[in-house]
């Protein structure tokens, strides 16, 4: 079939396609214990990135975003006391941020200013707690996710590397190969619902603006409208 005549969803069904029979390859590659252990260690890796980058990411805006955010803010306001550009506000932090996922922040933003005759330090503390404030976490928030689970990956494979020894074996490697490809398939399904609550993700917080990844292309996709029933983001 001609490239050129692929859709979206069946590209997108190509590349997962593939990133399970990479996966599975080298789980095979890896063998049945090694892959195990790196399967479990990716999957405890993610709850765990997932648990301290929440709580962490409050903890980082509080001590080295809040104050400064809370005083450019209200800098800004006072200096446009007559005729507040909330957008502009938030933008001044947000930026690079889809419009229409920073809309409802900018709602948020005229409510408070709503009867307000002149600017305080305490309006931009409520504009940088109730509409900067969750943006930003929200962005902390996922940083260091993708940073940690990158760290637990990798500590998952040098332990998984150590039991590869084991392919040597006579007949109990071959064995063990074959044991390491089926768990690579499913380290490999995984890693595709994994990929589909990214996407979903992406499709969710851009309010469907981009023409590649929205959720009409991701349910076209067979492979990912069959992750619908455990992606939060497609349900």
């Amino acid at each position: 079939m001609d490239s050129a005549q692929l859709s979206v969803p069946q590209i997108i069904d190509i590349i997962l396609l593939a990133v399970i029979f990479i996966t599975a390859v080298r789980s095979f590659a890896n063998g049945f214990f090694a892959a195990v252990v790196d399967l479990i260690g990716n999957i405890v890796g993610l709850i765990a990135a997932w648990i301290l980058a929440n709580r962490w990411a409050p903890v980082i805006f509080g001590n080295f975003f809040r104050e400064r955010i809370i005083n450019k803010t209200y800098a800004y306001i006072s200096e446009s006391a007559d005729k507040i550009d909330v957008q502009s506000v938030i933008e001044q932090f947000t930026g690079g941020l889809p419009a229409e996922f920073m809309q409802e922040f900018v709602t948020k933003a005229e409510s408070l200013l709503l009867g307000v005759k002149e600017p305080t330090i305490e309006l931009a503390q409520s504009i940088t707690d109730t509409v900067v404030g969750p943006v930003i976490t929200t962005v902390i928030t996922i940083v260091l996710f993708a940073a940690m689970c990158s760290v637990f990956s990798l500590l998952a494979s040098l332990l998984a590397k150590a039991l590869k020894a084991i392919n040597h074996i006579p007949v109990i490697g071959f064995a063990n190969r074959l044991g390491g490809f089926a768990v690579g398939v499913f380290a490999g399904i995984i890693n595709v619902i994994i990929i589909s609550c990214i996407l979903s993700f992406i499709a969710v917080i851009t309010q469907n603006s981009l023409s590649f990844i929205n959720m009409e292309v991701l349910i076209q996709s067979r492979l990912l409208s069959m992750t619908s029933i455990i992606n939060p983001f497609m349900g």
